[in-house]
């Protein structure tokens, strides 16, 4: 087994623990108190899109863990799937360092600092099993 598709199931394993993470964003966050503020269409659109992300980064989790070694294949699908991958995540890295709020970045840098690393991580395991599927 190559060492990518270890790294490929540990980005598995990270994405489910991300995933678990989100159970306690919600209390973090104060959902109750900000939702209550918004239209019911709009807090009932928030919900749902958050549930969604969830269960993508679930499902990408399961894709990394049962399905590594198709990830780095030289096949269209898995490039895509790679690529699309790294691309979310390099993306989400970006969001994590510049856009999201400085202050309680501050206020919470560890969880800020790991959420950080785990983005780039995958961001940069993903590039490998793109650069992988197309070598």
């Amino acid at each position: 087994m190559s060492d990518l598709v270890l790294l490929i199931r540990a980005a598995g394993v990270l994405l489910w623990v991300i995933a678990a993470a989100n159970l306690f964003v919600p209390a973090k966050l104060d959902y109750a108190q900000n939702l209550a503020r918004l239209s019911p269409i709009v807090r009932q659109v928030f919900v749902i899109h958050s549930l969604f992300v969830v269960l993508v980064v679930i499902g990408s989790g399961g894709l990394c863990l049962f399905l590594a070694p198709r990830l780095i294949a030289a096949d269209p699908l898995s490039i895509a799937v790679s690529t699309f991958l790294s691309l979310f995540w390099s993306l989400r890295f970006v969001l994590q360092v510049r856009y999201f709020d400085k202050d309680f970045a501050r206020r919470h840098l560890l969880a800020h600092i790991s959420y950080s690393l785990a983005c780039a991580f995958l961001a940069v395991i993903f590039m490998a099993a793109t650069w992988q599927g197309l070598a």
